[in-house]
């Protein structure tokens, strides 16, 4: 069974934003949308995509900097060990 991406008009047709970064956010707008976050790593997002996983660095970096997505990275207060990384929708 196929799976079904979603993406927002407003992004669609976002002039700023090239193909591959309109794929990768409307794959992240989907997982998001059930616990307002995704957690995907580069590996599990370039996997799903069939991008390599630097493309996907690349790109989020872009949604970032663009002001489409917010990464926060969530640590242990002890070590300072990275635990998860959150990508939220932010338009």
């Amino acid at each position: 069974m196929a799976k079904i991406y979603q993406l927002p008009d407003h992004v669609l047709g976002e002039k700023k934003l090239n193909g591959n970064e309109k794929v990768l956010y409307a794959l992240i707008y989907t997982i998001a949308e059930k616990k307002k976050y995704c957690m995907g790593s580069n590996k599990l997002l370039g996997d799903i995509l069939h991008f390599h996983r630097k493309t996907i660095q690349r790109q989020l970096a872009r949604l970032r900097d663009k002001g489409f997505i917010e990464i926060k990275i969530i640590r242990d207060i002890d070590s300072d060990e990275v635990l998860e990384r959150r990508i939220y929708i932010k338009k």
